[in-house]
């Protein structure tokens, strides 16, 4: 009897971690990441399912969105036009070798049916290849982005950067850094 009613609480804890473990998929906080040369810059230490990876904001963001039902951190300053995310998805590239860059594009056109793709191919982050579009999209085009496409731990991982068309080009280094400070910590 004993040994029953201890089996019924040991199963309830279990399934009472794993409600919590389930919220807690994705999270996101802001954290100090202490560069040696520049001092203790302000950075974001993000939790999906079971990796950690860490990612230092561009000076310039002041405003962080998080949106845990679909794993999803977008960054934008207060006084600007453009913004830049990453979202966590299954992973789409199910194809292997160069199919993967034309699965890629397909899943970027579906969402952004209008959309011009001025150039894509292969860039890098902090966690080595990935591939990037680079696209114009919305109301006459106006507006501006770079959709870079990562596989990471059996996932997907996609980087965003937008803008205006105008506010493109003077920001774009801003996300060469937001990518190259984007990696995975060690478990």
């Amino acid at each position: 009897m004993l040994l029953r009613f201890s089996m019924k609480w040991l199963c309830l804890l279990v399934l009472q971690l794993a409600s919590t473990v389930a919220m807690a998929a994705f999270t996101a906080r802001p954290i100090q990441i202490l560069i040696p040369e520049r001092g203790n810059v302000a950075g974001y230490e993000i939790t999906e399912q079971t990796n950690k990876y860490q990612l230092i904001a561009p000076p310039m963001m002041e405003q962080a969105n998080v949106e845990e039902s679909i794993t999803k951190l977008t960054l934008k300053p207060i006084n600007s036009e453009f913004l830049m995310s990453l979202q966590f998805t299954t992973n789409y590239l199910a194809t292997t070798g160069e199919k993967k860059l034309e699965t890629a594009q397909t899943r970027i056109m579906a969402r952004y049916p209008q959309a011009e793709i001025l150039e894509s191919g292969i860039t890098y982050t902090g966690n080595g290849a990935a591939f990037f579009y680079d696209i114009l999209w919305g109301e006459d085009h106006k507006l501006h982005s770079k959709v870079v496409v990562q596989e990471l731990e059996g996932r997907i991982c996609e980087l965003i950067f937008s803008a205006g068309r105008n506010e493109y080009a003077a920001h774009l280094g801003s996300f060469g850094n937001f990518l190259s400070s984007f990696r995975i910590l060690r478990k």
